[in-house]
């Protein structure tokens, strides 16, 4: 959520495209933006199936699950899709919505190569309508997030001239 002085029209779109969820503009109402923030906390958990069903699984195995575990080679990185969670040993990373939904849709793909438009199509659902390589800074982020030394990404892999790829291990 961006929360700006900035109200024209050319600022709320570059944020929204960016990968904000949401812009509120100076001045605000406190309880408008908490309303706000408790909308976007609630959407991860209304985009995913029932949790009754919910199993561990590594990513990748064409059956849907709610619990993914992307590396136990060094510490388990496990992604909670029903709490929206990602998580490395006793430790929460915290994800935005922009990167639940990137994650989402790279392990349900995983070991597929996901082209940037490809991915476009899964995270923004409504279209998008910017440069395509927001989809690179994105990935970075999460990159951050997933690995252990994000210079030499193991897990959320470049395919040169093709997209993405989540391998896990």
């Amino acid at each position: 959520m961006v929360i700006s002085a900035r109200d024209g029209v050319d600022d709320i779109v570059s944020a929204l495209e960016a990968g904000a969820d949401d812009y509120v503009t100076k001045p605000f109402d406190v309880v408008e933006v908490q309303a706000r923030l408790r909308a976007l906390l609630r959407r991860p958990a209304m985009a995913t199936t029932d949790s009754d069903d919910a199993n561990v699984s590594r990513a990748g195995d064409g059956v849907q699950h709610e619990v993914f575990v992307l590396d136990a080679t060094s510490g388990p990185l496990v992604f909670h899709r029903a709490a929206a969670q990602l998580t490395r040993g006793d430790r929460e990373i915290h994800l935005t919505i922009t990167e639940y939904r990137l994650l989402s849709a790279l392990v349900e793909n995983a070991g597929r190569v996901l082209s940037r438009t490809a991915l476009l199509e899964h995270v923004w659902e409504r279209g998008f309508f910017g440069d395509e390589r927001i989809v690179d800074v994105h990935i970075r982020r999460l990159r951050k997030k997933l690995e252990l030394d994000p210079s030499e990404p193991r897990t959320l892999v470049t395919v040169r001239g093709l997209g993405y790829r989540l391998d896990v291990r």
